[in-house]
């Protein structure tokens, strides 16, 4: 990373002054100067972000194949050779492809978000705490996805295998796996200082906030079985009056809101032109438009039974079957 950041600055050096008749020697400022700016760290969080979202392979959408495609709610229509089969079959290859990257990906936004809470005093001024916060979310929930995928479930021990905690901005540091409760324990830490360094402040849909740190510090005490403090912090999201659910009405229409303008939605990671991908993206194994996308996999037959069961369930209204008339039946084709 660092290479990278220098490397731009001297590029962008040589273009300015190849522009100028006079004759500078130019003055790059060193990559620690960068880092600890208050712009240069707000590139580093704006630069989290969109690691955590890239548009193939990033944590997020990875994180996403991994809780779907295991579900009962989905039929895969035949196979695949793409490595994102082992979420679907629950077979864990950890040399599989879309399982590596998560890991990589991970630690690289772990890594970057390091660089920020290292560089970053508590205390500066209430938009550098802010940002201190939104660091210390991101490192949680980045934790919180590798424990989900990488470790047995908290309830079943403490002292089972967690996750490496990688801590600092040391190349060398290279940390052994921590035990599960120590896992548990560290995200619980960053999140409990998240939310204080977040405290008041302003709905913010596609960037870290104080309701975030307290919505995702409820399903984390929900993991470990300490159902008191989800409660505690699933209540403070209720009462704080900020979200509410949307109408019955507005449910069908659900996928089609942007977070900015969906009522439910306490913190999303926001994807556009720029970071997704038609044929890698979140829905692209779902449907095929305009000639984009495999479309290989379905709702399954289970789901729709279900729910048809009850007709005035709205979300009968996700659903629009395709069918064909065969000897005057209908019958999903």
């Amino acid at each position: 990373m660092k290479k990278y950041i220098l490397s731009a600055v001297v590029l962008m050096s040589v273009f300015t002054f190849n522009s100028c008749d006079t004759e500078r020697e130019p003055y790059l400022p060193s990559t620690t100067e960068l880092i600890k700016s208050d712009e240069g760290l707000m590139n580093l969080l704006n630069g989290a972000y969109r690691q955590l979202s890239g548009s193939e392979d990033g944590v997020v959408v990875n994180m996403y194949r991994n809780g779907i495609f295991g579900g009962d709610e989905i039929n895969l229509s035949g196979t695949t050779t793409d490595t994102m089969m082992s979420f679907y079959d629950l077979v864990r290859n950890p040399g599989g492809g879309r399982i590596s990257s998560l890991w990589v990906s991970s630690f690289q936004a772990i890594f970057t978000v390091n660089s920020i809470i290292t560089n970053l005093e508590a205390g500066k001024s209430q938009k550098t705490d802010h940002m201190l916060g939104e660091a210390h979310y991101l490192r949680a929930l980045t934790n919180f996805y590798l424990l989900q995928t990488f470790s047995k479930q908290y309830v079943f021990g403490r002292e089972n295998l967690g996750i490496p905690l990688k801590k600092t901005t040391d190349e060398k540091d290279i940390p052994v796996r921590s035990t599960v409760g120590e896992s548990y324990d560290f995200v619980l830490q960053d999140l409990l200082e998240a939310e204080k360094l977040m405290a008041g402040d302003a709905v913010n849909k596609i960037k870290a906030t104080q309701s975030s740190a307290q919505a995702l510090l409820s399903r984390v005490y929900l993991y470990m079985g300490d159902n008191a403090k989800a409660l505690e912090y699933a209540n403070k999201i209720i009462d704080s009056g900020k979200f509410s659910l949307v109408s019955k009405s507005d449910l069908p229409k659900y996928p089609t809101f942007v977070p900015e303008q969906n009522s439910e939605t306490i913190f999303a990671f926001r994807f556009d032109e720029n970071n997704y991908s038609a044929w890698y993206g979140l829905s692209s194994m779902f449907a095929t438009i305009d000639d984009t996308g495999w479309g290989e996999m379905y709702v399954s037959d289970k789901y729709i039974q279900h729910i048809q069961k009850f007709p005035q369930d709205v979300r009968n209204e996700f659903i629009h079957p395709d069918y064909k008339l065969t000897d005057g039946a209908k019958l999903p084709t």
